[in-house]
């Protein structure tokens, strides 16, 4: 069962992060996900899924109401972090961007789980 927080994870979210990955939608002039793109639409949303579980599994607990959007932030970078950047051998810039996503998961992630599962310290 996917986290009560996974609909936050949103495929314009991560095309924020990847928009060489996008095309620009004509009305709003925004970039997105399409079915031409890759990867479509429906990949991201279903990779959106499992990065939310993956996230949750990773603090080990479920996650508070207070910190689901820091949750899909770190669900977002996860993505960001896994998702091809280009169709061809990435270039040094594009690897460099994805290592920068993996770290502001790592980063973020030690953050969150400080705060969502706090140390306790057992009385002598």
């Amino acid at each position: 069962m996917e986290p009560a927080w996974a609909a936050l994870v949103t495929a314009d979210a991560v095309a924020e992060k990847l928009r060489s990955r996008t095309e620009v939608d004509e009305g709003t002039g925004t970039r997105r996900f399409t079915d031409q793109t890759r990867p479509t639409l429906a990949e991201v949303q279903a990779a959106a899924a499992g990065a939310a579980q993956a996230v949750e599994d990773d603090i080990g607990v479920p996650i508070p109401e207070a910190y689901w959007d820091a949750a899909a932030r770190m669900a977002v970078y996860k993505l960001a972090s896994e998702i091809p950047i280009s169709e061809d051998d990435p270039t040094t810039e594009e690897t460099a961007q994805s290592a920068r996503y993996a770290a502001l998961y790592r980063d973020g992630m030690a953050v969150l789980y400080r705060k969502v599962r706090p140390p306790t310290f057992l009385a002598i």
